[in-house]
């Protein structure tokens, strides 16, 4: 049986996937390393405070904390890494947890990945050349934004420090103004919009794929793993609302066609 994809053991079995070691380049330019995850430290779609269970790989550019594979950042990969297929296009590569995982996948032929800092570039081919489908991944040093007619299988935007900051939607239209097209194109998280849409209006309310009424269901059933202390017996109850209900309703039924 699957392992719950937003349990603490499935982020654990995540970060030993990616088998960081530690990598320090240029002085103090760039550092990673792994360290507890402690204080809050929300999840895909949670509330959550964290008491150093588990480390997590950290990325450090002039001691700034560039990213970090948290459990946040596991959750919300689950359907762009599962969705990916063909001729695979993101922009960001972060540290490069998404374009590892699709290499693996035998129905992706290649993955084109837009990213600007050289520094992360050079850290990522450095530490990763020897994983299995490496040879798959091409690295193009530009914006993202700024890429024109190019044709994609699967494309996911994934450049945004915050979950779905306003520019999105934005980005989505400019990337078919540029004359670039995609079997499908995904932003990073945007299934919690669909989320937000499906509490605020009831089942029924909104079509869900296949793969989203899975994911959905598997965060419905997941349970709290300190539920004996703190009285919360499903992470359900640690919900982290979006209260932008125009933007939610934006996406869901202007952009997604849902609802």
């Amino acid at each position: 049986m699957q392992e719950n994809r937003f349990s603490d053991r499935y982020a654990q079995q995540q970060v030993d996937w990616y088998s960081l070691k530690d990598y320090v380049a240029n002085g103090s330019e760039v550092k990673v390393h792994s360290a507890p995850l402690r204080g809050r430290a929300d999840e895909y779609f949670n509330k959550r405070f964290w008491t150093g269970e588990f480390d997590v790989p950290m990325m450090r550019i002039n001691g700034k904390l560039w990213m970090s594979i948290t459990p946040l950042e596991v959750q919300s990969m689950i359907l762009p890494i599962q969705r990916a297929w063909g001729y695979v296009g993101t922009g960001g590569l972060g540290m490069g947890y998404f374009a590892l995982k699709c290499a693996e996948k035998d129905e992706v032929k290649q993955i084109k990945v837009w990213e600007h800092n050289p520094h992360v570039i050079k850290f990522f081919n450095s530490s990763f050349s020897h994983r299995k489908g490496f040879e798959k991944i091409q690295i193009i040093e530009e914006d993202v934004r700024q890429i024109k007619e190019q044709q994609f299988s699967y494309f996911f935007m994934d450049i945004y420090q915050t979950q779905l900051p306003d520019e999105v939607l934005d980005d989505t239209n400019n990337f078919y103004k540029n004359g670039n097209d995609a079997g499908q194109y995904d932003f990073w998280c945007q299934e919690w919009a669909i989320m937000q849409y499906f509490m605020d209006s009831g089942e029924g309310s909104v079509h869900l794929e296949p793969d989203e009424a899975i994911l959905f269901g598997e965060f419905f059933d997941c349970p709290y793993p300190h539920a004996k202390e703190d009285g919360v017996e499903k992470k359900l109850n640690l919900y982290k609302p979006l209260h932008d209900e125009d933007f939610v309703t934006e996406i869901v039924r202007d952009y997604l066609g849902r609802g």
